[in-house]
């Protein structure tokens, strides 16, 4: 059996083609940082409007009526007369300042927990309308680099970093940059004396290949960010344990780590043999990882 590990820039992940609902899905979560999930004394429910492309509402003004539920005043009239139906606490931008022609056409809309939505998502102008979880942890404090890094660039290619881009990562970098985090790498040799890799734990196991490719995957993870040096990484603030080899004992080793939840194994076998199955069920066999 032989593994290889995949065949992908250290520097940035590899980018994979996302429907336009699973990214708004993404945003759901991201948002949710500026918004107040609850209403004190009201049973309120909370959604992000997406209005599709080529749809404006127009310039929106609002009007607080004596029992604190808004009145709306839209170009789009016979939009506002629909919303103006039902019990609305809030309706506005979440990110209002934000340069993006995608986050310019939603909305976070607050309405009574009774309200139907059945005739706002049949709307021609709605392209979603989706619940936001009121189980969504948020940030204490603001990000210390105001949300971008001084090192968020395409190190290959200059200018932004497009796959922390494509994710949406500055907006994830409000709720958590990886805090309290222990991630399993079972991967090539770490160079440990890198710039740009941060003190990580290794096991002591025999070194089956010294590739770079395990520092480009850690460096990917948990790169040291806003140092004006090499690249952003998605959870910068993750604690790594690295297993210096490919392979399912590899990644069993680290399933048996306390803390371990997440293990990155960015490699492939080339032979028949299911070595994720027999990984998958060592591992639930132990009680540790993975649990039915």
């Amino acid at each position: 059996m032989k593994l290889q590990p995949r065949n992908h820039a250290t520097t940035q992940p590899r980018n994979h083609a996302t429907t336009q609902k699973y990214k708004f899905l993404c945003l759901m979560f991201f948002l949710i940082l500026l918004t107040n999930t609850t209403l004190i004394g009201q049973n309120t429910q909370d959604y992000f409007l997406k209005i599709k492309q080529g749809y404006d509402l127009g310039v929106i003004q609002k009007t607080i009526k004596p029992d604190s539920t808004l009145s709306l005043s839209m170009t789009n009239s016979s939009f506002a007369a629909v919303m103006n139906q039902k019990p609305i606490y809030k309706f506005e931008k979440p990110f209002p300042n934000l340069n993006s022609a995608f986050l310019d056409l939603v909305y976070l809309i607050t309405l009574d927990e009774t309200a139907t939505t059945t005739d706002i998502i049949s709307r021609n102008e709605v392209q979603y309308l989706e619940i936001i979880e009121d189980d969504i942890q948020l940030a204490d404090e603001p990000m210390p680099f105001a949300i971008v890094p001084n090192d968020y660039t395409d190190v290959l290619f200059g200018g932004k970093n497009t796959s922390l881009d494509l994710i949406k990562a500055p907006l994830a970098w409000t709720i958590s940059t990886g805090e309290n985090v222990l991630v399993g790498v079972a991967d090539t040799k770490v160079d440990l004396n890198h710039f740009d890799i941060p003190v990580i734990q290794e096991i002591n196991q025999p070194i089956t290949n010294t590739d770079k490719h395990g520092t480009g995957v850690v460096g990917m993870i948990a790169a040291k960010t806003n140092n004006g040096l090499g690249i952003a990484s998605l959870a910068h603030n993750a604690s790594i344990v690295s297993a210096p080899r490919l392979g399912d004992q590899a990644v069993y080793t680290l399933s048996q780590i306390p803390g371990v939840k997440i293990i990155n194994c960015s490699w492939q076998s080339t032979c028949t043999y299911n070595i994720a199955l027999v990984c998958i069920g060592q591992i639930q066999d132990s009680k540790n990882l993975l649990k039915q």
